[in-house]
């Protein structure tokens, strides 16, 4: 978009000369946009990566709150009701980041991603442990005796699936894991962008004090 620029009265008596001006180079420079990033996009590429997180951090509350309803046990009051603050202060903060933007907040949703990452890896090793050496594994002696023969299945079939489920799970943590950090990404990006809002702001405000006439006339142009 190009438009002329009416300059004001020069002392050499030049009084009306116009000179062509890019207005959308001044804007660019005065206003910048966030640069395009594949990683902001996902779905192939038709959901937004902040709209994913809310969605994620629904489920995650959920997820939370199913943990601690499997971890309830009426002789372990204290170490149910320690679990049932840590996911409800992480469920909230990352509720609270994804829907009002504060990247700080993603810190504790990490924290305890990695522990359940590490948690279900160790899961996953006991259970490997358990198909290669039965008789020495104490997981295969608590899993043998519910599951065998259950619906005409193994012990070691019920583990092998086990071993899938717990694989599964471990993805979506990484998965949702990056998506969380591509948000966190976004968030920072947003941030940057604010604060040069601000800057160029402030400098416009300074030349407003000594060219004022001259951006009425862009105002009009435009």
């Amino acid at each position: 978009m190009q438009c002329d620029v009416k300059l004001g009265h020069r002392e050499s008596g030049a009084g009306d000369e116009r000179a062509p001006f890019d207005l959308e180079s001044m804007l660019l420079l005065q206003h910048p946009i966030l640069p395009p990033n594949p990683h902001f996009f996902c779905c192939f590429n038709k959901l937004h990566i902040t709209a994913a997180a809310k969605a994620l951090s629904l489920i995650y509350a959920i997820f939370y709150g199913f943990l601690c309803f499997l971890s309830y046990k009426s002789d372990h009051s204290v170490a149910f009701l320690v679990s049932v603050l840590v996911a409800a202060s992480v469920g909230i903060s990352t509720l609270y980041a994804t829907f009002k933007w504060s990247k700080l907040c993603l810190i504790p949703f990490f924290l305890l991603q990695a522990m359940l990452i590490l948690y279900v890896v160790v899961c996953i090793f006991l259970l490997f442990f358990a198909i290669i050496s039965p008789s020495s594994s104490f997981v295969y002696q608590e899993l043998d005796a519910p599951l065998n023969g259950f619906l005409n299945l193994s012990t070691t079939v019920w583990i092998f699936g086990l071993m899938a489920g717990f694989m599964l799970l471990t993805l979506f943590f990484l998965y949702s894991s990056l998506l969380f950090w591509f948000d966190y990404q976004f968030i920072a990006e947003v941030d940057r962008f604010l604060k040069s809002i601000q800057k160029s702001s402030s400098n416009a405000s300074k030349d407003d004090q000594n060219g004022g006439n001259g951006r009425d006339y862009i105002n009009q142009q435009i």
